[in-house]
């Protein structure tokens, strides 16, 4: 599940066309220095994003498929990490095949491998 919604992060536009990247990320990485009302919405963005993170794995580490020991804020914070890299890749044009790769990596950081599909 985690690997899903890692891979539709990076591939899923909202209008149906070509992915351009994360306008949160944009936002923040063009504006986010400079303007704190920006930060403060940016942040905001970015906390929905964490709060789903750790959601997912507090449920990988339940069904036991992630380590019982896991540090989940630490987790979190090296996919989360990680989540905003792969959308700055994907909007470079970067294979979606090497970020997959790059997501599977991250997810075996955490002790487990991650779900293939079939």
């Amino acid at each position: 599940m985690l690997r899903d919604w890692m891979l539709w992060l990076v591939s899923c536009p909202s209008d149906g066309g070509p992915a351009r990247g994360c306008f949160v990320v944009n936002t923040a990485t063009e504006l986010g220095t400079t303007d704190a009302q920006v930060r403060q919405r940016t942040e905001a963005a970015f906390e929905v994003t964490r709060q789903a993170l750790r959601s997912l794995l507090r449920e990988g580490r339940r069904g036991g498929e992630l380590p019982a020991d896991l540090d989940i804020d630490a987790a979190m914070e090296l996919l989360f990490t990680t989540v905003l890299g792969l959308r700055v890749r994907e909007r470079a044009g970067h294979d979606p095949a090497h970020l997959a790769t790059a997501i599977d990596v991250a997810i075996q950081a955490l002790g487990s491998a991650p779900a293939r599909p079939s």
